[in-house]
């Protein structure tokens, strides 16, 4: 199984900002993945190795992306990850290899600094994870959702839900850090509304073992109503 990760690179004006990203970065390149790939966004590729492949790209990295690299043929059977730039993955992430198999997707939340898990972590995750397979053409037109759009994750989660993924968040074994010293609220006005999927917090054995307390629940948020429903909510 060849394991491959996929992320983003920009031009970030911010210089505290920046030191945070190459960071995550040159920490993320040396835990042993096979191939890197890297979408430089309007910025010339400024990381290099056997393993890299840059892609000169003028906008930002979607899901579409994701799914595109996981129904290449060439890419079926394979370990694939895709993250937020700002993210130290966890040295344990290839333990994952043991829940995954076809028709499962792994969505992760964070972790702050001093080993805190994200507040609501249902619905915050920075890092996703799959197995190389046919996807249906649906997913495609539907998850060109650049990432860092609120509610980018709850949506894409949702939607491979909706055909047919078992979808899991075992963050409370696979701790992966998210780097941002000044962070600053999320604003509502460009969220992707619709529905979402929560995913609760589980462990590795609560997804091998298929624990009911692992399973997500999907809802639904419009523009126009403040409250999330359930489905069955909405269906009432």
């Amino acid at each position: 199984m060849k394991k491959i990760l996929l992320f983003q690179v920009f031009d970030c004006k911010d210089q505290a900002r920046a030191l945070e990203f190459d960071q995550c970065v040159r920490h993320n390149l040396e835990l042993g993945f096979d191939e890197i790939i890297i979408f430089n966004d309007n910025v010339p590729p400024r990381y290099f190795g056997k393993n890299i492949r840059n892609i000169e790209v003028d906008k930002r990295l979607t899901y579409k992306d994701f799914i595109e690299l996981a129904q290449s043929p060439k890419n079926y059977g394979n370990f694939l990850v895709l993250i937020n730039t700002d993210i130290k993955l966890d040295k344990k992430m290839f333990e994952l290899e043991r829940i995954l198999g076809e028709k499962t997707l792994i969505a992760l939340a964070r972790y702050e600094v001093g080993d805190r898990l994200a507040d609501m972590p249902w619905c915050t995750q920075d890092v996703w994870v799959l197995v190389g397979q046919p996807i249906p053409k649906s997913i495609l037109f539907q998850s060109d959702i650049p990432l860092g759009v609120p509610g980018c994750e709850l949506r894409f989660s949702e939607l491979m839900f909706n055909v047919g993924f078992q979808v899991f968040n075992p963050c409370m074994d696979i701790k992966n850090l998210h780097v941002h010293k000044n962070q600053v609220p999320h604003s509502d006005e460009n969220r992707v509304f619709g529905a979402y999927l929560f995913t609760p917090a589980c462990g590795l054995n609560d997804v091998f073992n298929k624990s009911a307390n692992a399973w997500p629940i999907p809802h639904y948020l419009t523009s126009f109503v403040p409250k999330l429903f359930t489905m069955q909510e909405c269906k009432d």
